[in-house]
């Protein structure tokens, strides 16, 4: 039997594939849950709060100031995931300088600095991104890293106490960004994208035409834990761009993961792409998807804005952000202006991780961003709030920003999602290059599913797989992509249930297609296992 995560107080798991309340369709999955506590009892909905009271400075991570790097390229980033086995979500925070650093939880959504966790019986490597799932299949989180130029790319294994093994990913010394993970062949196996840039920004070479960046490389997983080089799986064109952030996403629907490239210079150097795979993980440029904009672009976030179950875009940038919205041919239309979606402060100007996420449980997406200048001395542009837009269930954003309290001004570079309280309601964390930040969620839509989705010894966090939930007259659909720039969130779902007790049908469709049919799924944690 497998019990849904524990929550804050004991309860009894069920097991009940084909009870009332869990309906299997096409496969055999197991759904096991707990709901927390009454349903019935949690049907209102309060305003949204952020408490963002705990933050880390350089003091607090490393014992002394670091003065900032100046190297707006680098990082830093974030990976949550509950790396020792205590239930509770832990973060690797990736820094170029001193080094990167492990941070733990006590229990309560405080993240705190460890020394006691180590790679190789020292403190972590300085990194510019960093991405976290069970590659090896062992019950435990292992950890990759895109590297500083000179330094290769690394798998860091887990042996479940929070001591970690490196292994090098040759040939990879040039600048990495931050690592995404997908299975891109259909294997079952999660592989690894890692994007490349460069490590000296050359504007001469630039504006001749003659830059490129250091290379972006896929790496299949052929047994468990043995990863291969298939940087020819990726079009010439897209090799050497310079990449900031790979997103995956089944863009067509044809149940092969496919992948959006966003690319820095792209005036100068190569546009961002949308890459579809032909299937066994070759990846080929859309041929019209007017999604190439020539931008400073600088990540992704995926997820159905409007309802159509189709994913779209968000795509960072210095300037106007963009938010693609796909049409049924399958081209995308940047509408961020017409539904609401550009930051109302100007000094916003540079964005770089965003994540769409359902903070207030309502049942649609909102989005967040965080914005900083790519250097430390740009005088008026120093200062550049994040930004928080609620959706409202008709594509459209409301700027909640300054009501939250959510315009940090720390020169963020790296923002993800999860549950670090244990709450019940997804939380957020920021990083910027000499500062981490904890934002606790609250008030809100109590009634919220919190789905943990096996797909398999190769991928037991489901990463790929996709959602929908009809709630009442209301349907909404998520993917499990926790990738963002630099960085990853948890790998789990949390869909709003608004003032409704339960989903009233749950569809879940794992990455190899196969697809079960849920009954009525009360709010609660609940996790699904694959066939």
């Amino acid at each position: 039997m497998r019990c849904a995560f524990a929550v804050l107080w004991a309860i009894a798991c069920t097991v009940s594939p084909t009870s009332p309340s869990h309906k299997a369709g096409t496969g055999s999955a197991r759904a096991s849950d707990s709901a927390g506590s009454d349903s019935a009892a949690l049907d209102a909905c309060a305003p949204l709060s952020l408490d963002g009271s705990h933050r880390l400075d350089s003091d607090d991570l490393f014992g002394a100031p670091v003065e900032d790097p100046g190297t707006g390229a680098l990082g830093p980033g974030l990976a949550l995931g509950d790396f020792d086995a205590d239930g509770d979500l832990d973060a690797f925070a990736a820094f170029s300088v001193p080094h990167s650093r492990f941070l733990t939880n006590p229990g309560d959504g405080r993240l705190l600095p460890t020394d006691a966790w180590t790679v190789d019986g020292a403190p972590p490597p300085p990194a510019a991104g960093a991405a976290s799932a069970d590659l090896d299949g062992d019950g435990d989180l292992d950890i990759v890293l895109g590297t500083p130029a000179g330094s290769s790319d690394l798998v860091l294994w887990n042996d479940g106490a929070g001591q970690f093994t490196s292994e090098a990913l040759p040939d990879t010394l040039g600048q990495s960004m931050g690592p995404s993970l997908a299975d891109v062949d259909g294997d079952g196996r999660l592989d690894i994208f890692i994007p490349g840039y460069v490590s000296i920004i050359d504007h001469s070479a630039i504006r001749n035409g003659a830059a490129t960046g250091d290379g972006n490389a896929l790496w299949l997983q052929s047994d468990p834990g043995t990863f291969q080089a298939a940087h020819n799986y990726i079009s010439d064109e897209q090799r050497t761009p310079m990449s900031f952030h790979g997103a995956w996403l089944d863009h067509d629907n044809d149940g092969d993961i496919d992948l959006f490239v966003s690319n820095d210079f792209g005036m100068e150097v190569i546009p961002q792409d949308l890459l579809l795979n032909s299937g066994g993980g070759k990846l080929e440029p859309h041929p019209g998807c007017a999604c190439d904009d020539e931008m400073y672009a600088m990540g992704a976030a995926v997820g159905d804005v409007d309802g159509d179950q189709r994913p779209d875009l968000h795509v960072s940038n210095i300037g106007a952000n963009r938010l693609y919205i796909q049409q049924p041919d399958g081209t995308y239309v940047d509408m961020a202006a017409s539904l609401g979606a550009r930051p109302i402060d100007p000094a916003s100007r540079t964005t770089w991780g965003s994540r769409f996420i359902d903070l207030d449980g309502d049942g649609w997406l909102d989005l967040v961003m965080v914005n900083g200048p790519t250097e430390p001395d740009q005088g008026d542009h120093l200062l550049q709030p994040d930004v928080l837009f609620l959706g409202d269930g008709d594509g459209r954003f409301a700027e909640v920003t300054y009501q939250q309290g959510f315009d940090d001004t720390t020169d963020n570079r790296a923002i993800v999602s999860g549950d670090l309280n244990r709450d019940g309601r997804p939380d957020l964390l920021t990083a910027g290059r000499t500062a981490v930040r904890v934002w606790l969620a609250g008030g809100g839509c109590n009634n919220r599913l919190t789905l943990r989705l096996n797909a398999g010894p190769g991928n037991s966090g489901g990463i790929g797989t996709r959602v929908d939930v009809q709630i009442a007259d209301q349907q909404t659909t998520q993917w499990v992509w926790p990738s963002s720039t630099f960085s990853s969130s948890e790998s789990a779902l949390s869909v709003g249930l608004g003032s409704a007790s339960s989903a009233t049908q749950v569809k879940v469709t794992w990455p190899n297609g196969q697809h079960d049919l849920f009954g009525a799924m009360p709010a609660g944690n609940h996790q699904v296992t694959s066939p």
